[in-house]
């Protein structure tokens, strides 16, 4: 997704609030303004869909911009102003990790070949169950995701991704988008989403189950490893359902570790099948 979230930075750092000229002197076509960032995160939908709040865009294009200035020149002040190319990428981990976001089992469950397809099919077919998805899972900002940032990073890129494909020059696809088809289909889809006043088309996407049966069914599954476990056998239904209320589920590949010595341990882990071996 590299040549993705290039070729969207530097667009939308050159394109300006909405293609508006900006004379002063503190103005930049090389570096992200607020009002740059903020036209991006909308044009793909985020805002749209109700995953991310403008004021939460506000909050995460604070932090990469906390730095010293050397003088009080106005090239200073244009860098404490604006994000560099690295900035956006930190603003982006910081934005995902608070996203509510499906995980690998939903995704999978569900027919969809990625999250984008997940959550943009969601919210085309079933708009209230999706926003209602959205606010049990949304995060405050020092809890603990519910799933890896690898995988909130990898879901957030592919609605981006999704998003670009959807609004983009039409037939382009993203298995057939190679590093220097990025520029041309992300000017292509900052044109098509400002003649239609900043709103993007989301669409369904062809071959997507019924996501509203699939979380169901996942739900169900879980709720019945759950009680096959000896430690919450004893609970009630009503204890069983608010436990499941405060838990995620996460898939984890052959291989990969859970947890590393050193890390803080605010998080209980439930195998609900498979096997972990404590090395």
């Amino acid at each position: 997704h590299l040549p993705m979230l290039r070729a969207l930075y530097t667009i939308y750092a050159r394109e300006g609030n909405d293609r508006l000229e900006d004379h002063s002197k503190l103005a930049t076509r090389s570096w992200m303004s607020a009002g740059e960032w903020l036209h991006l995160i909308m044009h793909v939908g985020l805002i749209e869909t109700h995953l991310v709040t403008v004021s939460t865009l506000y909050q995460v294009f604070i932090w990469p911009r906390i730095r010293s200035c050397v003088d009080l020149s106005d090239r200073e002040e244009m860098r404490v102003r604006n994000l560099f190319f690295e900035d956006f990428l930190e603003a982006l981990v910081r934005l995902a990790s608070t996203m509510a976001l499906p995980t690998d089992a939903e995704i999978e469950a569900s027919g969809a070949q990625d999250a984008g397809e997940f959550m943009l099919t969601f919210h085309a077919t079933a708009p209230e169950a999706c926003l209602e998805f959205i606010t049990q899972r949304q995060l405050d900002w020092f809890e603990h995701p519910h799933q890896g940032i690898d995988k909130c990073i990898e879901h957030l890129l592919a609605i981006i991704a999704r998003a670009v494909e959807a609004n983009g020059p039409p037939g382009w696809k993203l298995g057939s988008m190679t590093d220097g088809h990025w520029q041309k289909a992300v000017e292509s889809f900052c044109k098509t989403v400002t003649s239609k006043g900043n709103v993007p088309r989301i669409p369904a996407c062809a071959g997507v189950a019924d996501i509203v049966s699939s979380l169901r069914a996942a739900e169900v599954q879980l709720l019945e490893a759950l009680r096959r476990l000896p430690a919450f056998a004893a609970l009630s239904e009503e204890n069983l359902l608010a436990l499941r209320a405060a838990m995620s589920v996460g898939k984890y590949e052959d291989g990969k570790y859970v947890i590393e010595q050193g890390e803080v341990g605010d998080v209980f882990y439930v195998i609900t099948s498979g096997v972990a071996e404590v090395l």
